[in-house]
């Protein structure tokens, strides 16, 4: 309040000049307009000797000032002094209107249009007036006001001859070309400085709204040089906008085979023309595409129409690669062919390596009928045209998106055609046609057929199996034919189709060896079981390349139902063995499917007896892999040999005993005819690998059977007390002592006693267990000449020793023998037959077994640790 008083205060002075200027040239009423400050600009205002037309450095004055900020009740008051110059330009040329309108201000133009002297059509320095600034910013409002402004001069031309029209369309400004369309003396065909007009702008740029409203006026020929009526053509061809293609088209520059390339903006203005989305589409790039390509790729029917009929139009091109469009226009590198409004493309770059799809292809795939029957009308239509992979139009409209398993040595364009969904109206139009090669094969060997079969299109498949020249049994490169694919799918319509075919081959096998018949087993497809082996022509006999039959893979898989279907066939070989000599009982045992193995069982055919390549039976395994469940029910089978050995000797019994299943170990022992005392082919047995492994329910559970022999010696001499001793494993130790026949005094072949183990090791739970037998030697010695006490000594067991010292029948006499430890060599006991058997065992299905892999290998038997 106090600065306004003072303003008042110097104003009534006649001293002081209003029209004073700061060093930018500022005056006190250009300062106050600046700011905004209504009431000291009324104040300035009021001398007499004010000049409101001063301008600063800028060469702007107060009312510019005004009009750029927006201070609407500043700009009335200076417009009502009568002195004010509305019409004042800065360096640039511009005027507080010309600011106005480029700003939008619809209330500050129509302030400044209130002063009676203002001139609406003034220029600036680059030719521009209000008009053009209001259209070059897209201000419909600021440009329809001006418009309708008695005097406008719609007309005006920059020094780049834009017109407001020529601008507004290539704005895209519609609801603008339509006020400056209702202008009575408006010239819609002036043209700019590169002979473009309105409407040749609105073509190159793809305003086809425009293009419509300018059309009726325009009375002269457009001239579109091809370098850019091109790039125009193909965004038309792109957005289907048919009123541009036929502009362009009458040019006469348009090539209609010319190949798209270009930078990455051109490839993503395509994918949005084309709504790509990678869930519908896998188009990544355009570039290699002719017009007629992308209009059927994106199905506009009257943009193909129009194509068409041009003279010279090959539609059996296929998309190519590293070609660019001067190269078939004539044009050079150093020609741009986008307007210089548009986003440059570089000629030169190259993302695309061209698959020869033609327009009919990218139809087909797409689904678009309407415009497959125009590229059909044409008699030169090449229908059986393939692509850089061998894919026909019949092959991609029965394509889905789907990365196939089997087709993994498909390298894929980066352009691929659909959304695939299958395309029935297409696939019969295509077979209508009647040179159509329906056997046509991709470079994997893929067919039509093959792919509606992978892909379950089942009126699809019917209807190219109506074809009389089909071929049903053609196999790709690996082998497979459209039966074993549409069982690997589990497609049951399309099965039932091929099966209904009378030359259809059944037992046809893939690089694999599998049929149809065993990959519907591998996946438990119960119907499609059903209906193959309701087939005359099935072998349910059949081997892979691995020996595998259809019912060891369905028994490896526990699919129950499908091996029950299977053995009702009189045909059946229960007992066929595959290249290791697994049979289905064996897998089905191994992996511990009960249901299965019942089944298998109650077949009267059934040889529970045959052993593996390795020697194993169905029982072993089944024990190996802690199977109780079916230990159990094969134990109850009368013929079952329990004591049957492996190539390595080993037997059921020692399995389960060397791995700690004592449940199954119990039930092996209440069998009859079970020996324990079986030795593997280092003569371990049950019991001593029992107590290497330290299971002592195992231990105990065997030492119950009375014909157990506990002093049983392996290859080295060393028995299950050794072990337990040695370990330290006190309660097998112990249960081994209450053992009536145990003989505590047996020496290995190094002449080591169970007590010298335990002394060694420091053991002195077990070295006073074993002190505790009466019979027990304590002064016997190894082959060098060493006592349990001397070798106490020698390792530092300080309490050994004292124990054993204090016996009275000890002896500790020095012996002549040099005291060393000798080195003694590990015996090592190999069961890596079971490391190869886990191996060969996932061979036998799709599904590999799921047996559990267990560590036992290799049995560390160190005399010493």
């Amino acid at each position: 309040m106090w600065c306004t008083t003072v303003v008042e205060a110097l104003l009534s002075c006649n001293c002081i000049d209003v029209n004073a200027q700061t060093n930018s040239g500022d005056t006190a009423l250009i300062l106050a307009c600046k700011e905004g400050h209504k009431f000291t600009a009324n104040l300035i205002l009021l001398r007499k000797d004010n000049n409101p037309n001063l301008c600063n450095k800028r060469g702007l004055t107060a009312l510019m000032y005004s009009a750029i900020l927006g201070h609407v009740d500043i700009i009335k008051a200076l417009i009502s002094t009568r002195k004010v110059n509305p019409n004042s330009q800065d360096v640039r040329g511009t005027t507080a209107l010309m600011n106005a309108s480029h700003i939008g201000d619809i209330d500050t133009v129509c302030a400044l249009l209130a002063s009676p002297n203002i001139d609406i059509n003034l220029t600036d320095l680059n030719g521009r007036t209000a008009l053009l600034y209001a259209c070059l910013k897209d201000r419909t409002a600021v440009a329809s006001l001006l418009i309708g402004t008695p005097g406008i001069k719609v007309n005006c031309q920059d020094e780049n001859g834009h017109t407001a029209l020529l601008i507004a369309a290539a704005k895209n400004s519609l609801p603008i070309v339509k006020e400056l369309l209702g202008v009575p003396n408006l010239d819609p065909d002036l043209k700019e400085s590169h002979g473009l007009t309105a409407l040749s702008v609105s073509v190159l740029r793809g305003h086809n709204d425009i293009v419509k409203a300018l059309l009726p006026i325009s009375k002269i020929q457009l001239d579109i040089s091809h370098h850019k009526g091109t790039m125009a053509f193909v965004r038309a061809t792109l957005q289907g906008h048919v009123p541009i293609i036929d502009i362009l088209l009458t040019s006469r520059h348009i090539n209609p085979n010319v190949f798209v390339t270009g930078s990455e903006q051109l490839y993503k203005l395509f994918r949005d023309q084309l709504r790509y989305s990678e869930e519908r589409h896998r188009i990544e790039y355009a570039e290699g595409m002719t017009p007629l390509m992308l209009a059927s790729c994106a199905g506009h029917k009257e943009v193909v129409k129009r194509l068409l009929a041009v003279p010279g139009v090959n539609v059996n091109l296929g998309n190519q690669p590293s070609y660019t469009l001067a190269s078939y226009v004539g044009g050079s590198y150093e020609h741009s062919i986008m307007d210089p409004l548009l986003t440059p493309v570089d000629l030169k770059h190259t993302c695309f390596e061209g698959s020869g799809i033609t327009a009919l292809m990218f139809a087909a795939g797409h689904g678009h009928i309407d415009v497959v029957e125009h590229l059909l009308t044409l008699p030169e239509i090449n229908v059986n045209g393939r692509d850089r992979d061998g894919y026909t139009a019949l092959i991609y409209a029965t394509l889905m998106n789907y990365p196939s398993s089997g087709d993994t040595g498909r390298c894929p364009s980066y352009i691929i055609h659909s959304s695939y969904h299958g395309h029935l109206g297409v696939v019969k139009r295509l077979l209508s046609v009647p040179d159509i090669n329906v056997n046509t094969k991709t470079t994997n060997g893929f067919t039509a057929l093959i792919f509606a079969s992978r892909n379950g299109y089942s009126s699809i498949v019917a209807e190219i199996l109506r074809f009389p020249e089909v071929d049903v049994n053609i196999q790709n490169r690996f082998g497979d034919t459209a039966l074993i694919w549409a069982a690997y799918q589990g497609h049951l319509d399309v099965v039932k189709h091929l099966l209904s075919v009378p030359g259809v081959n059944v037992n046809t096998k893939n690089t694999d060896g599998f049929t149809a018949l065993n990959y519907a087993l591998a996946n438990g497809y119960g119907s499609i079981v059903d209906a193959m082996l309701g087939s005359q022509k099935v072998d349910i006999n059949i081997k892979t390349a691995y020996g595998n039959t259809p019912l060891m893979i369905a028994s490896c898989n526990d699919h129950l139902d499908v091996v029950k279907r299977l053995l009702s066939s009189q045909e059946i070989n229960v007992n066929a063995q595959n290249t290791d000599g697994f049979t289905a009982l064996i897998a089905a045992s191994a992996n511990g499917h009960r249901s299965v193995v019942d089944a298998l069982l109650g077949f009267q055919k059934v040889d529970v007896n045959i052993q593996t390549n390795l020697g194993d039976t169905a029982l072993m395994l089944a024990a190996y892999g802690g199977h109780l469940d079916v230990v159990k029910r094969l134990l109850s089978v009368p013929p079952l040999n329990v004591n049957a050995q492996n190539t390595d000797g080993l037997t059921a019994l020692i399995n389960a005993s060397t791995d700690g299943y004592c449940s199954i170990v119990d039930a092996l022992i209440g069998s009859q005819n079970v020996n324990v005392n079986i030795q593997t082919n280092n003569d371990e047995t049950a019991l001593t690998l029992a107590a290497y492994r330290g299971h002592v329910n195992v231990v105990k559970s065997l030492l119950s059977f009375p014909d157990t022999n506990v002093n049983i010696q392996n290859i080295d001499g060393c028995t299950a007390l050794m072990y337990a001793a040695r370990d330290g494993y006190c309660s097998i130790v112990d249960a081994i002592l209450g053992f009536p026949k145990v003989d505590i005094n047996i020496q290995d072949k190094y002449g080591n006693t169970a007590l010298t183990r335990a002394s060694v090791n420091g053991h002195i739970d077990i070295v006073k267990s074993l002190l505790t037998f009466p019979a027990m030697d304590i002064n016997l010695r190894d082959i060098n000449g060493y006592t349990a006490l001397e070798m106490a000594r020698t390792t530092r067991h300080q309490s050994i020793v004292d124990i054993l010292f204090s016996r009275p029948e000890v002896s500790d006499e020095r012996t002549a023998l040099v005291l060393y430890q000798p080195i003694i060599k590990p015996q090592t006991i190999s069961l890596s037959h079971y490391a190869y058997f886990r191996q060969k065992v996932q061979l036998l299905g799709i599904n590999s077994f799921s047996l559990v892999s267990r560590s036992r290998g290799i049995y560390n038997m160190c005399t010493y640790r």
